[in-house]
């Protein structure tokens, strides 16, 4: 679903360069890759995450490499497009990252930053059951209007907010078995007493539920341009 949104706006034909920043395992990197016949360069500051990607995510059209949101090791409009998936509430100075962004895309180049933002918090099944989690990201996930703001003062104007209905889990069951594995940044953040209570309010919940339909989200698709000439 999401590689046949960005290619709505995805008009250069390959081979271009693009930029995973935050990269993470890989995952968008290979879904890019394979999809756009591109080159796609992952930036991801985790050795961890880094280590798996280059073990799982084998690929001569990609690479990865160490860096962050304000050291992005690339040339000047080295890229086309970037690419920022559920990252941009991680970066620390986002005035810093979308100067590293105007620097490292080429003319006219887009960002596309896929994430959760304030406005769209209700939408998202987990918070219903975790209201710590709710209150957490409140305060860490931006708004879009302060976005759009820094990224007007680097050269950038937002072109697009498009909001997708995106299938999380096949059916309510699922989706707590996934969150029991606490691999969502958020999660991580509660009391251990916090993640055990919000496990048993889903499962209270879960007897009710029809586990024939799926679990939907709401997730904000954001595309800046650069008007550097």
């Amino acid at each position: 679903m999401w590689m046949d949104h960005l290619a709505r706006y995805v008009s250069e034909p390959p081979p271009f360069n693009l930029l995973d920043l935050g990269s993470g395992t890989g995952r968008f990197s290979k879904l890019i890759a394979d999809r756009f016949n591109c080159q796609v360069t992952g930036i991801e500051p985790s050795d961890k995450m880094r280590e798996i990607a280059e073990k799982t995510m084998v690929d001569p059209n990609i690479r990865f490499l160490p860096g962050d949101s304000g050291h992005i090791p690339a040339s000047d409009g080295a890229f086309s497009y970037a690419w920022l998936s559920m990252v941009i509430h991680h970066v620390q100075n986002t005035d810093e990252c979308a100067a590293e962004l105007s620097r490292v895309l080429a003319s006219n180049g887009l960002i596309f930053i896929r994430n959760a933002f304030k406005s769209s918090l209700g939408n998202i099944c987990m918070y219903q059951y975790f209201p710590r989690a709710l209150e957490i990201d409140s305060q860490r996930l931006p708004d879009v209007s302060y976005l759009v703001n820094v990224f007007d003062k680097h050269g950038f104007s937002l072109v697009a907010h498009d909001i997708l209905d995106q299938t999380i889990d096949k059916c309510f069951d699922d989706h707590i078995e996934r969150l029991r594995k606490r691999g969502i940044s958020t999660l991580e953040l509660l009391t251990d007493e916090e993640f055990a209570q919000g496990i048993t309010n889903m499962e209270k919940a879960g007897r009710q539920m029809d586990q024939t339909k799926p679990v939907y989200e709401k997730i904000d698709f954001l595309v800046f341009r650069s008007n550097r000439q």
